[in-house]
């Protein structure tokens, strides 16, 4: 068994989770929400909860944010009441099962603003009196007014948002594919919620509570308690005070604590939640769910010391959860990790023959565990080899290194530091996606708090001055139009190059590239040129490739040349900086349409938020920028590389337009149509159509007929008048 959970382990590393991924989300997670608070001034903050935000997400996982309104605070007697700010309610749990509470306003300050005054509604209007006389916060209220302010705000149909325990869940269109695949439905809950000014006192337990294996270690439960606690609109559905009731969260505990797991702990985790949704949700749906699995797997990370979490004890970790979940099923309790007060089992799996047919599946699964899990490994094919194998943990082995990916049996090592790159270029570039939609005033707030204030000791440091750059990056590319229009554009562009070039080291790439763009964009195509050509002679080496254009996640320099390739091992990554080791997406706006080049100008048109691939973008702007042809090839070959990703189209709009701007008009047109037939059955808005339409009037034009409203001063390779015309 112990071979055979090293392979399952390694296999999980690579394509379902590890501790490399998970503290990279952290750094995302923190960085997103802190972007979030600044741009709202601190009014109102959002929080990310759940699998998405651990690291731990599997394809059907949802996304749990969690929104804190500012002024509003709950407190735990009047006592500290007295001494608090802001519209202050006293957590009341007099009648209420654990984990529950009323609040009862103890201060509502006049003219003291809050997030209900801003959508037509007071705070006030929240409340509610019980048939006791009693005036209490209705949680009922707050969920209707969320679910309503939701509405308001999705503007693109159809977002139906329905009341999910305590959040309003919105759903909204994958129109791109970027999350779960095109036109999938994608689920947001939004959970309201308030802070409470101290820890509930329920709790001290856990803090006291003897630890003979180290984990939680000392630090992760100084930082837990240092975060702030919550309570959630949703109540007991048994209390007749249910709609006035309120749930105590953890969210932000449970997730640091779910961040310092390593790598086996999570696998067991992501096992337990896979092994639950196929096996045993389906036999009584709505009862159980992942929650359920995660305070398993903290209560045997808790209880298992260190040197019983390595690879080769993977499989049986995951029993030892089973065994504990049949159990806590047959007894019909389950603590919660942290308050162990309350029975997370409570009021479920009511009915005997419900509980006795999930007992029957668990021990199902316990007779022969090893196939269960195998079957629920994503990315790799490792049931197979097994059955092939007629459950010989040897020829299992010899099997896999005979017919798997090397670094599941002998190239394990060889890896880890390249997905460790991959990591957490990734998450830098999801910060950066959401940065490249900000227009420049918030831009500017973000670089005023970055410039001012201390980046979070949560956060690496490097991290946070790679997001302050790209800030800079984003405003100087806003910048771009005001200042060549401007009087003394001469010198404000100088200025405007120094201040990008300064900040062009996010990547190995895309820094580059805008310095680049810059360059094309004042007619200075040496200097566009130059900067292509430095990055294509600085090989032989290997990228790591972060974003959403390519299945492929490295990039090979050699020979004056760069292609996609796999993943690199760490052996080709000869670079000593983590972040000059990577490469990110290009990434443009609405805002930019001044500052790109033509093959880009209406896709920015088209989209909020334009992507695409570093190689294509540069082969590009060589392409556009030079009579080379071969530029030309290698565009396509690059293009090629982004087939598997739903911004292919994009990538053929590109390569078709150099096509055209080269003449080649039956190869421009070819692209069109491929990049058409993409987008037939979507909602994406493609430009595809308008590119048509320009290349068959420069076709009209080059044969010598005129066109309605031409006044034949131009012909067809002045591309600027026809993007006018357009």
């Amino acid at each position: 068994m112990e071979k055979v959970s090293t392979v399952v382990s390694k296999a999980m590393f690579f394509t379902m989770g590890s501790h490399y991924k998970s503290r990279a989300q952290r750094n995302q997670i923190l960085t997103v929400e802190r972007l979030y608070s600044i741009r709202n001034r601190g009014v109102i903050r959002r929080y990310f909860g759940g699998s998405s935000a651990e690291g731990t997400a599997i394809f059907d996982s949802d996304v749990d944010k969690m929104i804190e309104a500012a002024n509003i605070v709950v407190c735990r007697n009047s006592i500290v009441a007295k001494n608090t700010k802001g519209h202050v309610f006293i957590s009341d749990t007099n009648g209420c099962h654990s984990g529950y509470s009323k609040l009862r306003p103890f201060k509502l300050v006049p003219n003291l603003p809050t997030i209900f005054e801003d959508h037509g509604k007071t705070l006030s209007d929240m409340l509610v009196e019980n048939d006791r006389g009693e005036i209490l916060l209705s949680s009922e209220r707050i969920v209707a007014f969320w679910v309503n302010f939701l509405s308001e705000r999705n503007t693109s149909a159809p977002t139906p948002e329905v009341r999910h325990g305590p959040s309003a869940t919105a759903v909204s269109e994958d129109t791109h594919g970027h999350y779960k695949g095109i036109g999938t439905n994608l689920e947001q809950d939004f959970a309201y919620s308030i802070a409470f000014d101290d820890w509930p006192s329920e709790v001290n337990e856990w803090f006291a509570r003897k630890r003979i294996n180290q984990w939680p270690t000392k630090e992760t439960i100084e930082r837990i308690r240092n975060l702030k606690c919550h309570v959630v609109p949703v109540g007991d559905k048994i209390s007749p005070s249910f709609s006035t009731e309120w749930r105590v969260s953890y969210l932000l505990q449970e997730r640091e604590l779910m961040w310092s797991l390593n790598d086996i702990q999570l696998n067991c985790y992501i096992l337990m939640k896979r092994l639950f949704k196929q096996y045993i949700d389906p036999l009584a749906p709505d009862q159980l769910s992942s929650y359920h699995m995660k305070n398993i797997v903290l209560w045997e990370s808790e209880k298992i010391s260190s040197d019983g979490w390595q690879q080769k004890y993977l499989i049986s970790r995951v029993q030892n959860c089973l065994l504990k979940l049949k159990m806590c099923i047959d007894n019909l309790h389950l603590e919660h990790f942290i308050d162990r007060r309350i029975n997370l089992l409570f009021r479920k799996l009511t009915e005997p023959t419900t509980r006795k047919r999930i007992i029957q599946r668990l021990d199902e699964i316990l007779q022969d565990v090893i196939p269960h899990i195998l079957s629920s490994v994503d990315g790799v094919d490792l049931l197979s080899p097994w059955l092939d194998s007629e459950s010989n943990a040897d020829e299992f082995i010899k099997i896999c290194m005979e017919t798997k990916d090397r670094r599941l049996t002998i190239s394990f090592e060889e890896y880890k530091t390249a997905l460790k790159l991959y990591h957490m270029s990734n998450v830098a570039f999801g910060v950066s996606m959401e940065l490249a939609l900000n227009d420049f005033k918030t831009l500017a707030l973000y670089h005023e708090d970055y410039q001012e204030g201390q980046p979070s000791c949560e956060i690496d440091p490097n991290f946070s001055r790679n997001v302050l750059k790209f800030i800079n990056i984003r405003s100087a590319v806003i910048l771009f139009n005001g200042v060549i229009k401007s009087a003394e554009s001469a010198e404000k562009l100088e200025k405007l190059r120094l201040f990008l070039q300064k900040n062009i080291d996010i990547d190995a790439m895309s820094g580059k590239l805008y310095l680049a763009t810059f360059f094309y964009g004042t007619e200075n195509v040496k200097g566009a040129l130059t900067l292509i050509q430095e990055f294509l002679d600085s090989g032989p080496r290997s990228l790591i490739y972060a974003g959403v254009c390519s299945t492929h996640h490295g990039i090979e320099i050699s020979n004056g040349n760069a292609r996609s390739i796999g993943l690199p091992p760490d052996s080709r990554i000869k670079d000593d900086t983590d972040y000059l080791c990577t490469a990110h997406d290009v990434i443009f706006s609405k805002e930019n349409v001044s500052f790109v080049p033509y093959a880009l100008k209406l896709e920015c048109i088209m989209e909020r938020g334009v992507f695409v691939h570093p190689l294509v973008y540069m082969y590009y702007l060589a392409s556009v920028s030079s009579t080379d042809t071969s530029y030309i090839y290698s565009l396509k070959t690059a293009v090629d590389a982004t087939k598997q990703t739903p911004y292919f189209y994009t990538h053929l709009n590109i390569l078709g337009n150099c096509h055209y701007l080269h003449g080649n008009y039956k190869e421009a047109y070819e692209c069109f149509r491929t990049s058409l037939a993409f987008t037939l059955k979507t909602k994406i808005k493609n430009a595809a159509i308008i590119y048509i339409t320009i290349l068959v009037f420069s076709i009209l034009r080059s044969r010598g007929e005129r066109v309605v409203g031409d006044s034949g001063d131009r012909y067809h390779g002045d591309v600027e008048y026809l993007y006018r015309r357009c």
